[in-house]
């Protein structure tokens, strides 16, 4: 524990000093560079943590990753949680700062709008793709099941509380934001454990990212950062969809014999998910 503890405090002060560097100033010239860059950090960072951890102190990766596969359904159900997430995520900070007046440093979460045409794929490919699979492997794969001989309650509920304070100081990073990015967090660690498999929680925080960084980019994520009649009305009813995705999603789940032979696409299916693709590039490069 004190070693897994040890390097989730190496995680957050490294990522501190990086988005203090940030806000003095040094940082690329460019949003190209600027985007390498935070690849790069990230991949440093929770890559070079995720990897000591799995593969250093502990050797046992049967034990800390889990297989598991996904059916269609869930896969489905889940990718349509991590799009609605950004409802009760939004709206849950913007409640908690008009409950308690904050007036502290305001970073909003929607604020992802990228300058550059060419840079649209770029950020979408580290934000939706990079960081998701880094951040996962090393909070759901290594963190969560390193706690977990004091308990599941206990080690989902260290491991959601690791991964707000890493998320403070970012984009959405607000302290009031922190309480969402803890629920967030013990969301993914709930799926972690009930899937038995860092598919389920990459899905959902790869599919939340992309859905910010798609609103930003669109004009649309004023709409999701105040608290007027309308734009409560349509999170309220967003956050009724989530709910019902993520109980379909968590009853999905077949049997093993059942889900043999869905680890496939089928070619209907794999034609789908290429004209999704082609849609987001085409969002990015054509907007």
């Amino acid at each position: 524990m004190r070693s897994a503890l040890l390097l989730t405090l190496g995680v957050c002060f490294a990522m501190a000093l990086y988005r203090v560097l940030s806000s003095m100033g040094f940082i690329w010239p460019t949003q190209v560079l600027s985007v390498l860059l935070e690849a790069l950090v990230s991949l440093l960072v929770f890559g070079g943590a995720a990897v000591l951890g799995l593969c250093v102190l502990d050797g046992d990766q049967r034990k800390i990753l889990p297989r598991g596969t996904l059916s269609r359904a869930q896969t489905l159900w889940l990718a349509l949680t991590g799009v609605l997430l950004a409802a009760p995520m939004t709206l849950g900070v913007d409640v908690l700062e008009a409950l308690f007046a904050w007036h502290g440093t305001v970073v909003q979460p929607m604020d992802l709008r990228v300058q550059e045409p060419g840079v649209f794929l770029l950020a979408a490919l580290k934000s939706a793709l990079l960081v998701p699979v880094l951040e996962e492997l090393f909070f759901r794969g290594y963190l969560l099941h390193a706690m977990k001989r004091f308990g599941e309650p206990r080690a989902a509920a260290v491991s959601a509380l690791c991964f707000a304070l890493v998320h403070l100081g970012g984009k959405g990073g607000t302290e009031l934001a922190g309480v969402m990015y803890v629920l967030m967090g013990l969301l993914l660690a709930a799926l972690t454990l009930h899937t038995r498999s860092l598919l389920a929680p990459i899905l959902v925080h790869a599919v939340y990212n992309l859905t910010l960084m798609l609103l930003s980019d669109m004009g649309l994520g004023w709409f999701f950062e105040n608290l007027s009649l309308l734009s409560c009305a349509l999170r309220l009813g967003m956050c009724v969809l989530f709910a019902v995705c993520l109980r379909r999603s968590w009853r999905a789940r077949g049997t093993a014999a059942q889900m043999q032979g869905m680890e496939r696409l089928t070619r209907k299916e794999r034609a789908l998910v290429a004209l999704a693709a082609a849609l987001v590039i085409a969002a990015g490069v054509l907007r």
